[in-house]
C-alpha cells in the first residue's frame, strides 16, 4: 500500500462529525472531522490524504502502519500519470506532461510537427479502414487525458470516439493531429489557488453540429479556485428543433452537474461556499427564459419532461443562470472545432 500526503490542505467548517465515514458523493473518499478534517482518497491500494493539521496526518500514518504494510511515499507529487506541484503560496499545479511524452513515443510521434489546434474545424480525410484495436487504444489513452487534465482536447476526443468500432483513415489521421498538438502544449497544466470566487459554470451547446445524424453537441465547464474541476463534452441524446431547445437540454445537464458538486462541496467542509445559487452562464438568452419559467407552450410541450428539471432547481435557488455574451463563453471549445485564435482565447479562459 502506497501513501501519498499534504498536510497543506485547508478546509472549512462544515458539521462536525468525531468518527470518521465513507463519503455519500464518492465512495472512494474518506472524511474524519476531529482534531482538524481529514480526507482519504483511495485508489486500488494507493492512499492520497490530505489534513489540516500535521499532527492529524502523523497520526493517521501510524495507525495505518499498525494494521497494513505501507509505503510512505512522502509529499504528492506524482500519482496516475499526473504530476502534481504545491507551492508555498498554497497553490496547486497538475499536469500529464510524462504521460504526454510516453504516449508520444508509444505512437511514434516525438519528431512530429506541432500544432495549434487538436481538430480542424472542416476536417477531410482518406476513407479506407485502419486497425480498429490500434485506434480504441488512441483514443482511451486520449480519453484519460482529456477527463483528467486536458479539457482543451475534450471535444476532439469526444468527437473521435464516436469512431471507434469503425475507424477510418480520416479519423486516424485526426487522432494523430491531437498527439501533435499535446506536443506542442506539454507545459499547459491546470492552476488552482486562492481566490474569492464560489463555485460557477459556463454552458454552451452547438445545435446540429453532427452532421451524421444532426443531434447536438453539450459543453460544460465547472471552475472554483481560479480553474476548472469539472467538465464534459457530450453529443445530446437526441435531436433538438432548435439552438434554444439544444442549449436548455446542456443546461439541464449542467445543472445535475452542479448539484452533485454542492452536495461534494457541502460534505467535504465547504458550506461556506453555497450560501448563494450556483451560476450557470449560457449565452442563449431563449435556454435562460426557458429555465425560468414554468409554463409549458407549444414550442416546448414536444421537450421531454426529464429536460425540465433545470427549471426544479432554478425554483428551489440551487441554480441561477444568468447571460453571458457568445464571445466570452469559454464552453464553447467544448461543442466544436475552432479556428486558433478563437480557440487560444478559450484555453485561456479555461485558467490553463
Amino acid at each position: 500500500m502506497a501513501i501519498y500526503s499534504d498536510s497543506s490542505w485547508k478546509c472549512g467548517r462544515g458539521t462536525q462529525k468525531s468518527t470518521s465515514e465513507q463519503m455519500k458523493t464518492d465512495n472512494c473518499v474518506y472524511i474524519k472531522h476531529r482534531e482538524g478534517i481529514l480526507l482519504v482518497a483511495i485508489y486500488v491500494d494507493d492512499l492520497i490524504i490530505a489534513a489540516e493539521r500535521e499532527d492529524t496526518l502523523i497520526s493517521f500514518k501510524e495507525s495505518m502502519k499498525k494494521i497494513f504494510k505501507i509505503k510512505d511515499l512522502g509529499k504528492i507529487n506524482y500519482c496516475l500519470g499526473m504530476g502534481i506541484q504545491t507551492k508555498k503560496d498554497g497553490s496547486i499545479s497538475i499536469d500529464q506532461e510524462k504521460y504526454i511524452e510516453e504516449l508520444l513515443a508509444k505512437y511514434r510521434m516525438k519528431e512530429a510537427k506541432p500544432i495549434s489546434t487538436p481538430m480542424d474545424s472542416t476536417p477531410k480525410g482518406e476513407n479506407e479502414p485502419v486497425k480498429k484495436e490500434e485506434y480504441q487504444s488512441l483514443i482511451g489513452s486520449l480519453i484519460y487525458l482529456s477527463v483528467s487534465t486536458r479539457p482543451d482536447i475534450a471535444y476532439a476526443v469526444s468527437a473521435l470516439g464516436q469512431f471507434s468500432n469503425d475507424p477510418r483513415r480520416q479519423h486516424w489521421n485526426a487522432a494523430k493531429r491531437v498527439l501533435r498538438y499535446l506536443k506542442g502544449t506539454l507545459c499547459l497544466k491546470i492552476t488552482y489557488e486562492k481566490t474569492n470566487e464560489t463555485l460557477y459554470g459556463c454552458v454552451d451547446a452547438d445545435w446540429g453540429g453532427n452532421l451524421a445524424d444532426r443531434k447536438s453537441q453539450t459543453g460544460l465547464v465547472f471552475f472554483l479556485a481560479g480553474g476548472p474541476i469539472a467538465w464534459e463534452s457530450k453529443k445530446q441524446q437526441t435531436v433538438a428543433l432548435s439552438s434554444t431547445e439544444s442549449e436548455y437540454i446542456a443546461l439541464c445537464e449542467a445543472g445535475k452537474e452542479a448539484v452533485y458538486l454542492r452536495a461534494l462541496l457541502d460534505e467535504m467542509g465547504f458550506g461556506e461556499l453555497l450560501n448563494e445559487p450556483t451560476v450557470l452562464k449560457t449565452d442563449n438568452q431563449g435556454a435562460q427564459q426557458l429555465a425560468r419559467n414554468p409554463v409549458h407552450h407549444a414550442r416546448t410541450k414536444h421537450i421531454d419532461i426529464k429536460w425540465h428539471y433545470i427549471r426544479s432547481i432554478c425554483s428551489d435557488g440551487l441554480i441561477e443562470v444568468v447571460h453571458i455574451p457568445t464571445q466570452g463563453n469559454v464552453a464553447d471549445i467544448l461543442t466544436k472545432g475552432l479556428p486558433r485564435v478563437l480557440y487560444d482565447k478559450h484555453v485561456a479562459g479555461l485558467g490553463m
